[in-house]
């Protein structure tokens, strides 16, 4: 028995172009289906679909959408509009002016019962504190705890990992396994899409997004990238295959036109009966030549994740000392981060560091910036977490990787900007417009170019599809430099990291895998 149903669902942008089209299927009550893709495919717009919510100015159509469940919704930002409630109002209130009426604070031995379910200190949720200064991941946890206490039958979840720590995101893939009902959801975590989904949508905007393709496979994620990856490879194979056999026919062609060519130049203006013939041989050529060419050859599609960096002259050796630091605190203002710690690194350490939000991580890690950047036989690369801080938004992606204003250096911008898929009116345009996925991958590509040798990154992969994550993986592990990373992307530190640095209780820990 299906409990939704969406038939040939297809949406358009305003210029016309397709984002996504002939979207169709059906969810039983214990499916998990994983929305995924770049950033700007459709993914939330189909969300919006499944939920009823006005996709304006993306228009949508399809033939049918019929579901009886109350959807819980999660956006991928909680409404502004809460932002001053305190957490008790956000959970009792149906909108911010309301008054809370006296019956409902009935509830609030359910919500207790239920936060406490959820690993939650029941004093959170009485705490005079308003909406907007809570944490990432304590917005995400008030609203499913609203969600689950509403009895929906259905979840909708918009990227819920993001901002997230590890001990959060391992608290979210049990309510997502335990949910008594199909869960729909967007996600880049690649170690939650593993562990959670049993069904994948890919919505891909393939040949620099000139054409829409979508997939619904029916297994679970990890089984979907392998058999991907093997049908691309086929495919590859298969085109180059028939391109080498067509090469071949239009050689022998070649071959015999010359052949014909020279016999009808060769024959006399006495024997009518032979040019006859030979002319009737080239027009066999000729209509053999477009008979061949109409046939031609399989071209494979350009994946969006297709991307190709690579870092030159990265090297460092290894007993090269890029941070001394001893006895140090960590402090913002009054307030005490880390308490005294040591710490080294050096020229050839991958090393991340892992701890809850709100514990000081950026911080730490702004800190060594500001020991390094000023050092002239190193070259820092550092991608904030808000990518807004080093990146003028008014300036185009070409503007930002310049290092110099000559037509070579703007042509190396250009080509590494192709090398990431952007189209020519995307390098050209505001960088506001670009997704935070594109943002992310500019730094990379400013990092190619400046040929930096010690990266500090803050959790580089947050904005990445889970099919471009691969790339990133491959690319730090082939840097020969120093690169310090933050993350709570469990998957990135299993693939690339064998030294971990955890802050915990303002105490800095390493731990060697």
């Amino acid at each position: 028995m299906f409990v939704f149903v969406l038939n040939d669902c297809c949406a358009q942008k305003q210029d016309g172009s397709v984002l996504f089209e002939h979207i169709s299927f059906k969810l039983n009550r214990n499916d998990r289906l994983a929305l995924i893709g770049e950033e700007g495919n459709g993914k939330s717009t189909l969300l919006k679909v499944c939920c009823g919510i006005d996709t304006d100015p993306i228009t949508v159509k399809y033939t049918k959408c019929y579901h009886d469940e109350k959807i819980g919704i999660l956006p991928q930002r909680m409404d502004q509009k809460w932002s001053k409630s305190t957490i008790l109002e956000y959970l009792l209130k149906d909108e911010p002016e309301d008054e809370i009426e006296i019956e409902r604070y009935n509830e609030c031995v359910n919500y207790e019962q239920l936060w406490v379910s959820m690993k939650g200190q029941v004093s959170f949720l009485y705490r005079e504190q308003h909406i907007e200064t809570l944490s990432g991941g304590e917005k995400v946890r008030i609203q499913l705890l609203k969600l689950i206490a509403q009895k929906c039958t259905m979840l909708a979840l918009d990227e819920p990992t993001n901002d997230l720590d590890i001990s959060t995101l391992q608290w979210l893939e049990d309510i997502i396994l335990r949910f008594d009902g199909p869960v729909l959801f967007v996600s880049h975590d690649e170690m939650l899409l593993r562990r959670c989904a049993n069904r994948v949508l890919h919505l891909e905007l393939r040949n620099k997004k000139s054409k829409a393709v979508s997939t619904l496979y029916e297994g679970p994620y990890d089984q979907y990238v392998k058999e991907r990856l093997d049908g691309l490879r086929r495919a590859e194979h298969q085109a180059a295959s028939e391109k080498r056999a067509y090469r071949k026919k239009m050689d022998r062609l070649n071959d015999l036109y010359n052949a014909v060519h020279h016999a009808q130049n060769s024959v006399s203006r006495q024997d009518p009966f032979t040019a006859a013939s030979i002319k009737r041989k080239m027009h066999s050529v000729n209509a053999m030549k477009d008979r061949i060419e109409n046939e031609g050859y399989s071209k494979t599609d350009t994946v969006e994740e297709a991307i190709e960096l690579i870092f030159e002259d990265s090297w460092l050796p290894a007993s090269k000392v890029i941070l001394e630091l001893n006895n140090q605190t960590l402090r913002i203002h009054d307030r005490v981060l880390i308490e005294k710690y040591d710490f080294s690194l050096y020229g050839q350490d991958h090393i991340v560091l892992m701890g809850d939000n709100g514990s000081g991580k950026s911080c730490l890690l702004k800190e060594f910036r500001n020991q390094l950047e000023k050092r002239e036989d190193i070259i820092v690369g550092y991608m904030p977490q808000n990518y807004e801080d080093l990146m003028d938004m008014n300036q185009t992606p070409i503007e930002f990787l310049n290092l110099s204003s000559d037509v070579l250096d703007t042509q190396i911008s250009r080509d590494l900007l192709g090398s990431l898929n952007f189209k020519a009116e995307e390098m050209s345009h505001s960088s506001k417009k670009l997704s935070d996925g594109q943002k992310a991958k500019i730094y990379f590509a400013k990092f190619v170019k400046r040929k930096c040798n010690v990266l500090l990154l803050d959790e580089p992969t947050r904005n990445l599809s889970p099919m471009s994550q691969p790339v990133i993986h491959e690319l730090i592990n082939s840097f020969e430099g120093c690169v310090f990373c933050i993350s709570h992307d469990r998957w990135l530190i299993e693939q690339c990291f064998d030294t971990q640095l955890i802050l915990k209780d303002k105490q800095l820990n390493k731990i060697i895998i």
